[in-house]
C-alpha cells in the first residue's frame, strides 16, 4: 500500500515537472512561439505650417491612406502631430524637435514646414516626405524631382497656371486687371506670380503683397479698387484667411479665384486643381512603404494625379455670373445651380 502511495507521488512529480516544462517552451520566445504576438510599432512625425482646408485635408487623407495600407494610430503607428500656424519660427522649432525624437519618417506638410525639417535633419538623415509643396526644386528641396538624392521625398502640387488664366477669361470677359495676394516669401506664390506676367500680355498684373494674414483684409480692399478679378495662387498665408477674403471682395462683386478646390468650397468662385484628400492618400503609399524599409530615393516626386474644374454656385449666383455650358459638363460644381 505504501508502495503504491510513494509511486503515484512520484508519477505527479514527473507529470508535474514535464508540464512546467512544456509550458516554458511554449512560452520562451527563443522558440518563436509566445502567450501573445509582438507587434512593432513605427513613429512618424507630422508638421503642417498652417491649418486651412487644403492643408487638414492632406494631412486627413495621409492618415486615412495609412490605415488602408495596414498602419493604424494606436496599433503599429505612433503619430506626433504640430502646426506652426503660420509662424516660419515655430515650424523651425517644431522641425528640431521632430529631428530630436527620431521618428521612423517626418512628413512635412506645405513648403515652409519641408524647408524647415529639411534643415533641421541635413546631419540626422530622417527619411523626409513632403507634400503640398508647388516646386520642390525653387523651395530646394531636391536638385532633381525625377531622381531625388538623400532622405527627401515627395508629392507636389503643382498648378496649371496657364489654366487658371483661361478660366478667369473664360467666366470673367472684360478682365484687363488681376489683383493678385500672395505672400513674398513663400516660393510657390512668387513662380506662379512671375508665370502669370509671362502668360498674357494683355492683362495687367496687380501685385499686392500679404506677409501675414492679418494684413489680409487690407490688402483685399486694395485688390478690390485695383482689379476686375481677384487671384489667390498656393499661398499658405492667404488661403488661410480665405474666406474673409471673399466675403470682403465680394461686397464690390469681384470674383476670386484660387488655386485649389478647398477654397472653391468656402466660397471662392472657382478653379482647375485636384483633391488635396486624395493627394495625401497618394503620399500615404509612399510612406507605408518607406516605414516598410524603402528608401526615399527610390521615389520620383509625384505630381496629382488628376485635375478638374470646381465651381461654386452660390458665389455666381450672388457675383451674377453665369457658368458657360461647355464648363459645367465635366466640372464638380458646389452649391445649387440657377
Amino acid at each position: 500500500m505504501t508502495r503504491t502511495s510513494n509511486f503515484t507521488k512520484n508519477e505527479n512529480r514527473v507529470l508535474n515537472s514535464l508540464l512546467l516544462f512544456l509550458l516554458c517552451f511554449l512560452l520562451n520566445p527563443i522558440f518563436g512561439l509566445s502567450a501573445s504576438k509582438n507587434i512593432e510599432t513605427k513613429s512618424l512625425a507630422i508638421t503642417q505650417i498652417v491649418a486651412h482646408p487644403s492643408l487638414d485635408a492632406f494631412r486627413k487623407g495621409l492618415i486615412d491612406g495609412l490605415e488602408k495600407l495596414g498602419y493604424s494610430e494606436g496599433k503599429n503607428l505612433h503619430i506626433t502631430f504640430e502646426n506652426a500656424q503660420g509662424n516660419i519660427s515655430l515650424a523651425a522649432q517644431i522641425a528640431q524637435k521632430f529631428v530630436g525624437l527620431d521618428p521612423s519618417v517626418i512628413v512635412a506638410i506645405g513648403t515652409p514646414s519641408a524647408q524647415a525639417v529639411l534643415s533641421a535633419n541635413r546631419d540626422s538623415n530622417i527619411p523626409l516626405v513632403f507634400g503640398a509643396v508647388s516646386d520642390p526644386v525653387a523651395a530646394n528641396l531636391v536638385k532633381d524631382p525625377k531622381k531625388p538624392d538623400g532622405f527627401v521625398t515627395g508629392t507636389m502640387d503643382t498648378p496649371s497656371t496657364k489654366e487658371h488664366l483661361k478660366l478667369m477669361k473664360k467666366l470673367v470677359p472684360h478682365l484687363k486687371h488681376l489683383a493678385v495676394l500672395y505672400n513674398p516669401g513663400e516660393p510657390n506664390s512668387v513662380k506662379q506670380v512671375e508665370e502669370l506676367k509671362t502668360l498674357k500680355k494683355d492683362i495687367t498684373i496687380v501685385e499686392i503683397p500679404v506677409s501675414k494674414s492679418s494684413d489680409a483684409l487690407m490688402a483685399t480692399r486694395t485688390a478690390v479698387a485695383k482689379g476686375e478679378a481677384i487671384y489667390v495662387p498656393l499661398d499658405n498665408v492667404v488661403v488661410s484667411v480665405i474666406e474673409s477674403v471673399v466675403k470682403t471682395a465680394r461686397t464690390d462683386k469681384i470674383p476670386v479665384f484660387t488655386s485649389e478646390f478647398e477654397s472653391v468650397k468656402l466660397g471662392a468662385l472657382a478653379t482647375v486643381g485636384s483633391s488635396y484628400f486624395d493627394q495625401g492618400v497618394q503620399t500615404a503609399s509612399i510612406v507605408a512603404q518607406i516605414l516598410e524599409g524603402a528608401s526615399p530615393k527610390s521615389f520620383p516626386i509625384e505630381g496629382p494625379k488628376k485635375q478638374q474644374v470646381y465651381l461654386n454656385a452660390s458665389s455666381a449666383k450672388k457675383l451674377e455670373i453665369s457658368f458657360p455650358q461647355d464648363l459645367l459638363k465635366n466640372a464638380t460644381v458646389f452649391g445649387k445651380l440657377k
